[in-house]
């Protein structure tokens, strides 16, 4: 993501988050996301429902993977 937040300003929200398997150091998330542009050239507002996987790292959930993006829609 860190191309396209030197170009855009994207407000992003997380929503039905659903934890699916959670261990000592690894844990998957289903959940939805919603990206809007702040400011920026010409974007496409969108919503994906998508499962990812985090990982502690020095003591900090980090996300590390996305398994599967389930649907994108226009807002």
């Amino acid at each position: 993501m860190g191309q396209i937040n030197a170009i855009y300003d994207i407000k992003y929200e997380y929503n039905n988050i659903e934890i699916i398997n959670v261990e000592k150091d690894t844990a998957s998330l289903k959940l939805t996301q919603t990206s809007r542009k702040v400011a920026g050239p010409e974007f496409v507002d969108n919503q994906i429902d998508l499962i990812m996987n985090l990982s502690k790292i020095n003591g900090e959930w980090k996300m590390t993977l996305i398994l599967w993006v389930f649907y994108l829609i226009n807002i």
